[in-house]
């Protein structure tokens, strides 16, 4: 990828990462605000990682560089979790964004993807991040006429949980 793609890549992650919310301080509180176009820039993060290169994901190393899970995605989960429909989308993003990166990744990417994954790792044991993710797992456990829907979101909470627990620590991650 050349530079000059590289930075017209990095722009339109750039509108979409703006286009999903900010932290505001409302009432004394720090609280994370949707902005309009915020199911329309999660679902452009989704189609960029899913036609990205495996050999070089620069995707995911650019929203690793930007902590798009600590500054974003994580706080939409917890301040939004009653919207369903945008926590099914951001939980598609975060599985994408927890996926290990594959064996014919690049060295230089490979260690700046697994940095990035390790700091998301980490970033899931802020306070309410689990619970709120076992809320939305039991909540469709719970439903007893299931649809399709409700098993995926089971199965994005399942694959989440499990991509976290196979990310190496930082200090193992280096000999991959």
């Amino acid at each position: 990828m050349s530079t000059e793609e590289r930075e017209r890549l990095s722009n339109e992650l750039l509108f979409c990462v703006q286009g999903i919310g900010s932290v505001k301080v409302v009432g004394g509180f720090k609280a994370y605000v949707k902005n309009e176009h915020c199911d329309e820039s999660i679902r452009e993060l989704i189609k960029h990682i899913k036609f990205e290169s495996p050999k070089n994901p620069v995707v995911k190393e650019l929203l690793g560089e930007w902590d798009i899970v600590q500054q974003h995605l994580l706080p939409l989960v917890i301040f939004h979790a009653k919207d369903k429909k945008l926590s099914f989308l951001t939980l598609m993003l975060l599985v994408q964004l927890t996926e290990l990166p594959s064996s014919e990744c690049l060295a230089k990417t490979r260690h700046s993807v697994f940095e990035s994954l390790a700091k998301s790792k980490e970033s899931f044991l802020a306070p309410k991040v689990i619970e709120t993710l076992m809320t939305h797992l039991s909540d469709c456990l719970q439903i007893e006429q299931k649809n399709q829907k409700h098993t995926q979101m089971i199965e994005l909470v399942v694959v989440l949980f499990k991509q976290l627990l196979i990310i190496p620590e930082r200090t193992s991650h280096a000999q991959n």
